[in-house]
């Protein structure tokens, strides 16, 4: 009852859900204008009319029903057909697909030092190899091998593990990006 009386406000005047909650009070006036105003975001497929956020400005949400936006009623999408829509506008998503580049990092990073938990990036039993302040590299997110920078100005690096010779050239390629920039 409250979501069709809400659509009805919506479709006649886009406005916001607290706006139309005030009017709905009307109607059930034991209930707070939020609460209706949210039982018509839960239970309508409502669209945030543009513009909202103006240059160094912010608009109220203004909103109306789907089907008032697009002028015909909703139509239900197949699971199938919209993962395959997903996928055709921003690819797959699949570490295979993209691996995160190697990051080198500066000693003392906040990464590793500024997180409670550091296992995200480091295994516990490696963490004193690279809390002393060395610079560390990760490779696939993961710190995998500590590096220095020698008088001569280039870069050695030191393995933690065996990495396969994919890596290990994405690690020489983004040692050889530090040292042309530090050459300038």
């Amino acid at each position: 009852m409250v979501a069709e009386a809400g659509r009805e406000i919506l479709d006649d005047a886009p406005q916001g859900t607290a706006d139309a909650g005030r009017q709905l009070r009307e109607r059930w006036p034991d209930r707070e204008h939020t609460v209706l105003g949210n039982v018509l975001r839960d239970k309508l497929a409502l669209v945030q009319l543009p513009p909202r956020g103006l240059w160094h400005s912010s608009g109220r949400a203004v909103c109306t029903t789907v089907e008032n936006w697009l002028g015909r009623p909703q139509q239900a999408v197949d699971r199938r057909e919209l993962v395959l829509r997903y996928l055709g506008a921003f690819g797959p998503a699949a570490v295979v697909d993209a691996p995160p580049p190697v990051r080198l990092l500066p000693e003392f990073d906040d990464v590793l030092l500024a997180h409670a938990d550091r296992r995200r990036v480091i295994a516990d039993d490696r963490l004193g190899v690279v809390v002393g302040g060395k610079p560390t590299v990760l490779v696939d997110g993961y710190v995998a091998a500590t590096r220095a920078i020698t008088k001569e100005r280039t870069i050695t690096v030191d393995h933690l593990d065996r990495l396969p010779m994919s890596r290990q050239k994405a690690v020489a390629e983004e040692c050889d990006r530090l040292q042309d920039w530090m050459r300038i």
